[in-house]
């Protein structure tokens, strides 16, 4: 590292030796001196320094050099300028000139005191050039390269002014001479800001299309493994979903303004400090990132073209800063529990409810003749035998043996265990994350190297979760005309997994679901050492009926989960003539996933005790290349006529790999791998290539009147021969209003504009090759004689040659005002989003012998209307209050869907269904089912109102609404015509709230996220409520219940029975609930100690805090979380497999509550 060190340092002095020796060759009449300024910047390197609200003094200047040194060009420019400067190193420093001490005084003057301190940034690293002066006094002073001031005066008490191009001016009252520290921030609201775009950064003035920012500030000391998680709620339009808390962060859903696609993907594109990059967020460490902006509306994301139709997201990386070798150290440890348990009855409720049940089902097999008092004989005797649904645990025998107890007997029951399932497998569990950087730069090189461990324990017990990251960037200027940059990133992420939920088609069952599922007077382990649960232990409710110990599937099933892979990119940059460039990239991705799963033998997993292993191993790869070609050229023509021209080529490749093989029956549980017999295995191999020339034309006139339009042609592998090639144009403008004359006098606005723009891009995420059609394989009796010759049939898909782009156009409309000295900001847009030309499977003529083809035949469309506000409630020198709020609607809605708008309905592996529906008219993937109107009181109640089957339903019954007959209209009868749409998962809005406190060196951050409106299909719920089947847990909301007409409980619980009742299992109304919230994210106190610390110590910042992530959510969902979205239990819309069902929750990975300590050390 030393020696490191030593080359890059002679490096520097080298090429800083070469730019002292520079000279200027300039010529201009009346040329405003910021311009001058700007020329000795580009010429010759050297950064001038200068506090532009000073320089609103500066007289236009006249000069004519050729080949003349840099200090005696600037004492030429300087002239009759009320400023003066000094050159120190590359930094030329402007400075207003002292005005003349005053000769003479009246009375005996007091002693001279000097006021010294430091000027860091937030990050802690010093500033130099800061213009420090005194309140009211002309002159003052700057700082050096350490950030250091030293400013003199004869009174007691002054107000010290702050102020550094690019930073929000700070004013600080000083009352002694003791250390002053001030932290400058960064002027992040103004329209000055740099707003990164596709392609490049424009002043936020510039803007004239929908983005939205979030800072480094707003990331950090979050105890997350992923941004996206601490993005939640702080951007407008972005909808961030925490579908799980399996540890690594993996189940989050991004939706930038709604759902665009059917059948293909909606994630927006991910692109690292220019580079696409689809696994962003796991090669990221949060730490590392500088920014993130979003792409909004189609007008900015159509320079992305077939990849933008769903948003970009945009992150950029922190790069190293001129100055000494800075080392920053980022560490935190946290604890995680979970946030929200689901109230379960305990033994005593638990066995009424059993008892409650069985009476219900055996009085519902036969209501004449069977009696809820009837015991275990009688009932056998009468056609129970053999079913637990009507026996009741009481200590006599059985078809299974004996019961261990009698559960009508108060001394047995006192005897049996009272489990907390919840208990067994949640626990605290270890968050911790440790990072550390190096950044510096000496002349014109710059550099950065950082490398960050996280280790995350899952809440349930034997899920865990680490990752490496390591980033390494350096940047050279080698000639005042061209520069070079290298950037490496790695990472590698693995972990032990635990499965969450059902899949019912599948008879898979998650740890979480197994806890709530089994009854609580299972003991953990019987005395023989086993594993309980109702395989095992028909003596204690008796046999048949699914029941898994979760504990024994946490530690006996072992699903892991390997992921590493790396990206690097070098560019060069060459400014040809001034203000031509051009810029050459290329970047390598490799990313390796690898999922292995390992079960030994013996285990009760879905019902069955293995008598063998069960293994499998499945790995996919992928390598890619781009390459990027761009040439830029700005003009200013008479001062007002602002051009800024890109052009662009760039090719990219991706070769993707796959293998898979399973096996069973190895021959021991040691040696988890894949081995056994019989042994199957698939490889897969696929390709795809983009090519791509993009242009765009940003124009102002005197930053007033802005027009921005951009092009992108196409061309994808992923489509047949002449429909390969897409065309994505968008133009966009804008009004700077407050920069008009009649807007002086109005003093209270500060920045007023209004934009509009419109767009088109594409989405090409569909698999590859998806416009050919597939074949299968069969036997055919051939030859004589005859024997089965294996030939080629064709297969389910057909080919479709006309298959093109999925497309979206998008209007949209906004303003962006400042108001009372920025004190509070606004933006606003509305926007409508049509996505046409959408992928839909429909079917095919039978005669073809295939059954679907891959058509482009659907329509949807999104619109809604975002708000940002940001307000600075209190500034003083002691005590400030920020508050940044947003809020965004958005409905969507299908147009067309495939021949004749024939709704769809997506297959489910979720017994009960259809539960979503596809129709035009309505928002994609509506709920479906039957509406519930209520529960059948009494008998009355049952003759008043329609019956499912009639005769047969009984009071604590649903009843149902009768919606539509065979004819189209109710014709008094319950079955699937009745069925319709009975909600949807799009909120009404989605909003977020931080609010920020400092006093003095305490700051205090609370953020706020919200959602209204929306629903979730809770079959979660459906589960633990529609029937116990004799040993599954019980949620306390059942203690409501019906149990007779004289007890109806609150009349919104139906009763309880082991066998169900008529439709109570199907899809309905019932099972729907508001997904509401307002959720306290994230609570951070902090301290910076950093000005209480001796000098040499070399601290430049040291910082603690605290931290509390999800707090607490206020919601009336019934579930672990409202955000929970297991939607992969589903086929997509079009039944093609994709993903695009939302809503439904059959219980993911509980999200965590975490309490975390951390520090920030920067030396």
């Amino acid at each position: 590292m030393r020696l490191t060190t030593l080359f890059l340092l002679a490096a520097c002095l080298q090429v800083s030796a070469r730019a002292l020796s520079q000279t200027i060759t300039f010529s201009g009449e009346r040329v405003p001196l910021v311009k001058v300024f700007n020329e000795v910047k580009k010429q010759t390197g050297y950064l001038v320094a200068y506090n532009d609200q000073i320089l609103k003094l500066a007289r236009p200047v006249s000069v004519s050099a050729k080949d003349e040194p840099v200090d005696r060009f600037m004492k030429e420019v300087m002239q009759n300028q009320p400023f003066e400067y000094t050159i120190e190193g590359n930094t030329i420093f402007i400075r207003r000139k002292p005005a003349p001490t005053p000769t003479g005084s009246l009375g005996e003057i007091p002693p001279p005191k000097t006021f010294k301190g430091r000027v860091l940034t937030e990050e802690g690293v010093p500033l130099q050039g800061v213009t420090v002066r005194i309140k009211g006094v002309p002159g003052g002073t700057s700082t050096d390269e350490n950030g250091q001031f030293s400013i003199t005066t004869d009174k007691p008490s002054l107000t010290l002014i702050f102020s550094y191009v690019g930073y929000a001016e700070a004013e600080v009252v000083v009352e002694n001479s003791d250390a002053i520290n001030v932290v400058l921030h960064p002027r992040t609201k103004g329209m000055d800001e740099a707003v990164v775009v596709g392609y490049g950064t424009v002043k936020k003035g510039d803007v004239t299309t929908a983005v939205a920012t979030v800072s480094s500030k707003q990331l950090e000391n979050r105890p997350v493994m992923n941004a996206l998680e601490a993005m939640a709620g702080q951007l407008s339009g972005v909808d961030i979903q925490q579908g799980g808390g399996q540890p690594g962060g993996a189940n989050i859903k991004v939706r930038v303004r709604g759902t665009n696609s059917i059948s293909g993907s909606s994630d927006p594109l991910y692109v690292v400090d220019g580079m696409p990059m689809p696994n962003a967020l796991n090669a990221i460490s949060v730490n590392d990132i500088d920014n993130i902006t979003v792409l909004k509306d189609v007008s900015a994301t159509a320079i992305y073209g077939s990849r933008g139709s769903s948003g970009v997201v945009l992150i950029t990386t922190k790069k190293g800063r001129s100055g000494p070798p800075t080392i920053s150290v980022n560490s935190s440890v946290g604890v995680q529990q979970i946030a929200r348990k689901i109230p379960m009855m305990g033994k005593n409720d638990y066995l009424q409810l059993l008892i409650d049940s069985k009476n219900n089902s055996w009085v519902d097999k036969d209501p004449v003749n069977n009696k809820a008092t009837d015991d275990n004989a009688t009932r056998q005797a009468h056609g129970a035998a053999g079913s637990t649904k009507y026996i009741i645990p009481d200590g006599g025998s059985n078809p299974w043996g004996t019961f261990r107890w009698n559960i009508l007997d108060p001394a047995d029951v006192a005897k049996m265990p009272n489990t907390d399932w919840q208990d067994e497998i949640y626990r605290n569990a270890l968050l911790t994350t440790n990072e550390i950087s190096l950044s510096g730069g000496a002349g014109n090189t710059r550099y950065v190297i950082s490398g960050n461990y996280a280790k995350q324990d899952g809440i349930i017990i034997n899920s865990t979760y680490q990752r490496f990251n390591l980033r390494s960037r350096i940047e050279s200027k080698l000639r005042k005309n061209l520069t070079i940059g290298f950037q490496l990133m790695g990472n590698s992420n693995n972990g032990r997994l635990q499965a969450q939920g059902r899949n019912e088609a599948l008879g898979g069952w998650g740890v979480d679901l197994a806890a709530l599922s089994m009854a609580p007077v299972f003991p953990v382990k019987n005395p023989n050492g086993t594993y309980a649960d109702m395989a095992r232990n028909p003596d204690i409710l008796g046999a048949g009926q699914p029941g898994y110990n979760p504990l024994e599937m946490a530690n006996n099933r072992y699903r892991y989960q390997k992921n590493y892979g790396w990206s690097a990119f070098t560019f060069a940059e060459w400014e040809i003539i001034p203000n031509l460039k051009y810029k050459f990239t290329f970047n390598e991705t490799f990313v390796n996933n690898e999922n292995s799963f390992f079960e030994p033998s013996g285990v009760n997993d879905y019902g069955v005790t293995t008598t063998g292993t069960t293994s499998s191993n499945a790995q996919d790869r992928t390598r890619s290349y781009l390459i990027e070609n761009l040439v830029t050229y700005n003009k200013t023509i008479a001062d007002k006529h602002n051009f800024s021209l890109l052009g662009g080529y760039t090719i990219e490749d991706a070769l993707l790999g796959s293998i898979s093989t399973a096996a069973a029956n190895a021959p021991t549980n040691y040696v988890q791998l894949v081995a056994g017999t019989p042994v199957t295995a698939v490889t897969g191999a696929s390709e795809y290539a983009l090519q791509s020339y993009l242009g765009r034309l940003m124009y102002n006139f005197n930053q007033r009147y802005l027009l921005t339009g951009t092009v992108r042609w196409d061309g994808s592998s992923r489509f047949s021969p002449g429909h390969k090639w897409g065309f994505f144009p968008s133009i966009s403008a804008g009004w700077n209003i407050a920069k008009e004359s009649f807007m002086d006098n109005v003093k209270f606005i500060n920045d007023l504009k209004i934009r509009g723009g419109w767009g088109v891009s594409g989405n090409n995420s569909i698999g590859n090759f998806e416009w050919q059609g597939n074949m299968g394989v069969n036997r055919y009796p051939l030859g004589s004689p005859q024997t089965a010759q294996q030939g080629v049939t064709p297969g389910s898909k057909a080919q479709n040659n006309q298959l093109t782009w999925e497309k979206t156009r998008e209007f949209n409309a906004g303003f962006d005002m400042s108001i009372l000295n920025n004190r509070i900001t606004v933006s606003a847009d509305y926007y409508v989003r049509t996505s046409y030309d959408l992928l839909l499977s429909v079917p095919t003529p039978i005669l073809t012998g295939q059954t679907t083809i891959l058509t482009n035949m659907g329509k949807m469309r999104n619109k809604g209307v975002e708000l940002s506000l940001s307000t600075r409630n209190i500034v003083g020198p002691v005590f400030t209050w920020s508050t940044d709020f947003s809020i965004s609607h958005n409905d969507n809605k299908v147009l067309a869907l495939g021949p004749g708008n024939t709704p769809i309905f997506p297959a489910s592996k979720i017994s009960g269904g259809p539960w979503f529906r596809t129709a035009v008219g309505y928002p994609l993937s509506t709920f479906w089912g039957y509406q519930v109107a209520g529960i059948f009181r009494d008998d009355a109640d049952l003759a008043k109102h329609i019956q499912y089957t009639p005769g047969k339903d009984r009071p604590g019954q649903f009843y149902y609404k009768d919606v539509s007959g065979p004819n189209g209209v109710p014709d008094g009868v319950i079955d699937a015509n009745d069925r319709t749409t009975i909600g949807n998962n799009n909120p009404k809005f989605i909003a977020g709230m931080t609010n920020h406190f400092t006093y003095k060196d305490l700051s205090l951050d609370i953020q706020l996220t919200s959602s209204y409106g929306g629903h979730t299909y809770n079959l979660l719920f459906k589960s633990l409520v529609k029937g116990t089947d004799g040993s599954s847990g019980a949620p306390k909301y059942l203690l409501d219940r019906w149990r007779s007409p004289e007890d109806p409980g609150n009349g919104k619980v139906p009763a309880v029975t082991t066998a169900g009742r008529g439709l109570d299992g199907s899809g309905s109304s019932y099972w729907i609930q508001d997904n509401s919230y307002l959720r306290i994210r994230n609570v951070t106190l902090a301290y910076d100690l950093t000005s209480r610390l001796p000098k040499r110590y070399g601290i430049q910042r040291l910082r603690v805090y605290a931290s509390v992530n999800n707090l607490h959510t206020f919601t009336k969902y019934l579930g672990y979380d409202p955000e929970a979205n297991t939607s992969y239990y589903y086929d997509s819309p079009d039944g093609t497999g994709g993903s695009q069902v939302s809503g439904a929750d059959y219980l993911a990975y509980p999200i965590s509550r975490t309490y975390s300590l951390g520090l920030n050390l920067t030396f």
